[in-house]
């Protein structure tokens, strides 16, 4: 479960809509809200409790008059003055189940009309609101996984968390948190249900029954439990993907910063400099064959205008000659006056005109030069349009196109020059090969994992549907007296499956909360080692010696009884071992008749309530860091009042190795006096959000801004 957003309407000493973006990621998981004394950050704590779980977070079983008197303590009371009286408060959250991640929105408006108070509840999941019935399924699911019981252990106040143990009953209530959290509760159903029936009789067939269904239950467990190791082993196996993946990529910069160019990417750069200097190499032709054929024209291309000019003239001077000798004046009197019968006046006229137009345009000052016959005016005039075809703008782009493929050329070239070594080359190559070989390896194991997981869910669904069938089966019987015997032996097997899972689940805790104590604890032999009672209370043992008078002398003033209960079950059995005996009775007759001198190194029981206050607390977040271990859920820490009773010795250490990595979710909520300019800047790294709260008492006001009091 991760909180992504918390939304208080004129809650507390929020006045309007106040928002908290709560959202983390996987290495920065802190969200840090700061604020002194009377700042209003416990209304965000008792915000989160009220949208949660409601009437429960105050110890009420549903909505009542209690409940409406300690829901309008916290309405702002500005909000009473206005026509409208309206506040809530809305909190937005992610649980995985199985593979898929459900988004949830829970949201609790009140009105007050005449004194009344009225809470609209609305649950969303994935943007579809729940109906009533479907809210009551939900609520029950929350329960499960956060249990109300832990409150104090989710959410908790570093001030009060001190005072957990001095409730007698604080066990009962961490019995049943984490047994619900754990699955056992499903067991203790059935259990309870079947110790409902009494046997009066048996027979082979319903004893089969019972078997049968049984192993079913613990089949169904075993598989459970094999889903779950598969999941824990597949999350391991992302992480090392993800680091080999880092990896590669931190040596293949320092390859490449290096000169270092794969043997694929050389012959790659070989193949594409000898198409560049085939590309180059045709061009090259072309301007030669320029070169050589029509450069020298070009370059007398003014020259060659004239040239066409003049024979264009020569061309005309030639057939107005040619006309002029064919067509005299009297040739065309001689038509005319056949035409008209008088042609002296005109005919002159005529023929002047003929002439003119046939002559060339500006003759004037030109004289025949060339004299070419229309053959050698047809070659001349081929090499002017080859002039004038020559297009000057491709000419200069193929230009540019040699010179650029020269350069890339020579670049390709010199890369190559300075590359690494081939043997230099092959031991990155071989690195990089070898982490993705390891990549390949583990990622067919997850995918070989995903097989086994998914037969095993279908398989777990065929043996719950079995168990259905069977548990029918035995409903069917509860008509005559065989249902009582089978009910018993069901009632009986449940029993012992949920002592050996317990017992596990106890001796998990008391190993993991050691574990924890000794990354926080800088006192040396505190907390040796700890017991979890079948009932779930703890003792705690430091270890102590003693001499053969010291334990004659506890028993004579005390009581051997005393003196077993001092030194735990693990020290009876090293006495066992010691004295070569097997029981109590045996290991006081040795004790009390041996002459040994020497001291042996055993536990002794320290209570819990003799610790101070500030070690209470360290000792409930190694308790706490243990829960989330064992239940194996991902669950949000919030804390209010983070150090508390914790002196400067310690906190370095809580803050270094614990809010890291206690939860993939840590709200903080801190005075400047606690996360101070020492230790803000060890947990910085690891910080998504920070908000300042500041008060104006005299409005009684609390404003958000973001940011903490100090940056490193």
């Amino acid at each position: 479960m991760k909180i992504t957003k918390l939304k208080l309407n004129n809650f507390s000493s929020y006045e309007g809509t106040n928002i908290f973006d709560f959202a983390t990621s996987k290495n920065k998981t802190i969200v840090l809200i700061g604020g002194q004394n009377g700042a209003g950050k416990t209304s965000i704590f008792d915000a989160i409790k009220i949208a949660l779980y409601g009437p429960l977070a105050f110890g009420y079983t549903g909505a009542n008059s209690f409940y409406s008197k300690k829901i309008k303590s916290y309405i702002n009371s500005k909000t009473y003055s206005k026509s409208e009286c309206c506040s809530g408060v809305e909190i937005h959250f992610a649980i995985k189940q199985d593979r898929d991640i459900k988004k949830y929105i829970l949201s609790r408006e009140w009105t007050i009309d005449d004194k009344k108070l009225t809470e609209n509840y609305r649950v969303v999941c994935n943007g579809e609101e729940y109906d009533e019935s479907e809210k009551v399924y939900f609520d029950r699911y929350l329960q499960s996984v956060i249990p109300p019981n832990l409150f104090d252990f989710f959410l908790f106040d570093g001030e009060e968390v001190g005072n957990i143990f001095s409730d007698e009953s604080y066990n009962n209530h961490i019995k049943d948190a984490i047994l619900t959290m754990c699955g056992i509760d499903t067991y203790a159903i059935i259990q309870k249900f079947c110790s409902s029936f009494v046997s009066k009789s048996d027979d082979d067939g319903e004893q089969q029954l019972n078997n049968e269904y049984a192993e079913v239950v613990k089949s169904i467990s075993d598989l459970q439990e094999t889903i779950l190791t598969i999941e824990t082993r597949k999350e391991e196996i992302s992480k090392e993907v993800e680091e080999l993946t880092v990896l590669n990529e931190q040596i293949e910069e320092i390859f490449k910063k290096s000169g270092g160019i794969s043997e694929a990417k050389k012959a790659q750069m070989q193949k594409e400099c000898n198409e560049l200097d085939k590309k180059r190499s045709e061009i090259s032709v072309e301007l030669k064959s320029f070169v050589e054929n029509d450069m020298p024209f070009y370059l007398v291309r003014g020259f060659i205008r004239d040239i066409e000019k003049q024979i264009n003239y020569e061309e005309k001077e030639s057939i107005s000659e040619y006309v002029g000798n064919m067509i005299s004046p009297d040739f065309i009197k001689k038509v005319i006056e056949e035409k008209t019968g008088d042609a002296d006046a005109l005919s002159e006229d005529v023929y002047n005109a003929i002439m003119n137009k046939l002559k060339p345009i500006s003759s004037e000052g030109k004289k025949r030069i060339f004299d070419m016959s229309r053959d050698e005016i047809g070659k001349v005039e081929s090499v002017i349009d080859t002039v004038e075809s020559i297009d000057t703008k491709k000419l200069a782009e193929r230009i540019k196109r040699r010179d650029k493929y020269t350069k890339q050329i020579i670049t390709y070239n010199q890369e190559l020059r300075e590359s690494l070594s081939a043997e230099d080359s092959e031991k990155f190559l071989k690195e990089m090969k070898d982490n993705e070989s390891k990549i390949i390896s583990i990622q067919s194991e997850s995918d070989n994992l995903d097989q086994i997981c998914e037969a095993n869910r279908l398989l777990l669904i065929e043996l719950t549907s079995k168990k259905d069938s069977l548990y029918s089966k035995i409903l069917e019987t509860a008509s005559n007296n065989h249902a009582y015997a089978l009910s018993s032996e069901i009632a009986q097997i449940m029993d012992e499956l949920i002592n050996s899972k317990t017992e596990s689940i106890r001796k998990k805790l008391a190993d993991y909360t050691i574990a924890n104590l000794r990354e926080m604890y800088r006192k040396d032999n505190l907390i040796s080692s700890m017991e979890v009672t079948n009932d779930f209370k703890f003792i705690l043992y430091q270890q102590s010696e003693y001499t053969i008078d010291d334990m004659k002398s506890i028993i004579a003033n005390m009581g051997f009884k005393e003196f077993i209960s001092q030194i735990g079950s693990a020290g009876v059995d090293k006495l066992y071992n010691l004295f070569s005996v097997t029981s109590e009775d045996e290991l006081k007759n040795a004790l009390l008749v041996s002459s040994e001198c020497h001291s042996i190194l055993l536990n002794r029981k320290i209570e819990l309530t003799r610790l101070s206050k500030g070690e209470r607390q360290i000792f409930v977040l190694a308790l706490y860091q243990a829960i989330i271990q064992v239940s194996n859920k991902d669950i949000p820490f919030i804390i209010d009042t983070p150090y508390a009773r914790i002196d400067t010795q310690h906190r370095e250490e809580i803050s270094r190795k614990f809010f890291p990595n206690i939860s993939k979710q840590v709200i903080i909520l801190s005075t400047d006096e606690e996360i101070t300019k020492d230790y803000y800047p060890i947990i910085k790294p690891y910080i998504a959000k920070e908000y300042l709260l500041s008060n104006n008492q005299s409005e009684n006001r609390t404003t958000v801004s973001k940011g903490y009091f100090f940056e490193v």
